[in-house]
């Protein structure tokens, strides 16, 4: 079994870098791996829809938690035109995780 490549932007600063404070707080998979530093296999491993489940172990790995949409019957955001999990810091309070998820939410 191949190893599943680790996640860029959800990585917290202290193990990947600076990055945008946005993405720091909250994230989904596919800002993550579109972002211009992911390296381009582990980003064709991730599309894959055989190793999609493989990514929440990897945001809880690195701090995050899934926060659901409580009024979509689906309990996902829309977020850039589609329905996407949202990850936030689990370290941050309850309320903060929720502006976390609006500003990813918001993002044009």
């Amino acid at each position: 079994m191949k190893e599943s490549p680790g996640l860029f932007l959800a990585r917290p600063p202290d193990r990947c870098g600076r990055h945008d404070e946005c993405f720091t707080t909250s994230v989904t998979l596919e800002q993550d791996i579109s972002h211009k530093d992911f390296p381009v296999e582990s980003a064709a491993w991730y599309r894959e829809p055989k190793n999609r489940r493989h990514f929440s172990e990897h945001f809880r790995h690195c701090g995050y938690t899934r926060e659901h949409n409580k009024t979509a019957k689906d309990r996902l955001w829309r977020v850039e035109g589609r329905r996407q999990t949202v990850y936030a810091r689990r370290e941050l309070s309850r309320d903060d995780r929720h502006k976390a998820v609006q500003r990813v939410v918001k993002q044009k």
